[in-house]
């Protein structure tokens, strides 16, 4: 895979909330070697995991977790399906609920990993790599590095 230009994430909304016009990755440029790559075979299943986030209780913890918000499910779904289609043989995420109601997709391998924390109103990324001592948390268009291009260039 050639990188052909960074990626530019972007949270476009008036009212700062991840409705289904608030979440917008406005450019992407990853040179793909075949544009008609299909979907990874994880998406469907990611999917379901996400929507499925909905249905837990309020204190699923056991304490006083929150309940998984519908907007950051909306947009959990968005960003994992805007980063299949740019990196489609890239692996599954893991899939988990943060107690606050955010939805997190995560990649791990020894030594590094990515999340993205999806919440009603931002998406915050965290990437730590051991060799290159990249450790940042922010909001996904602060970042000073490309998420996609970190993706691509770890053996998750």
């Amino acid at each position: 895979m050639t990188l052909a230009e960074p990626a530019v994430f972007g949270v476009a909304s008036s009212a700062s909330s991840l409705d289904e016009s608030a979440l917008s990755l406005q450019r992407m440029y990853f040179a793909i070697p075949d544009s008609r790559a299909p979907r990874p075979s994880w998406l469907h299943r990611v999917d379901i995991e996400i929507k499925e986030l909905l249905l837990l209780p309020e204190g699923w913890d056991g304490v006083a977790a929150y309940l998984v918000s519908a907007e950051a499910v909306s947009g959990a779904r968005r960003l994992a399906a805007t980063i299949s289609e740019a990196l489609p043989r890239l692996r599954r995420p893991t899939v988990t609920p943060s107690i606050d109601g955010r939805v997190v997709l995560e990649w791990h391998s020894p030594g590094c990993h990515i999340d993205f924390t999806v919440g009603r109103e931002s998406i915050v990324v965290f990437y730590e790599d051991g060799e290159q001592v990249l450790d940042w948390e922010g909001p996904l268009p602060d970042s000073p590095i490309n998420p996609l291009f970190f993706l691509a260039s770890h053996n998750w």
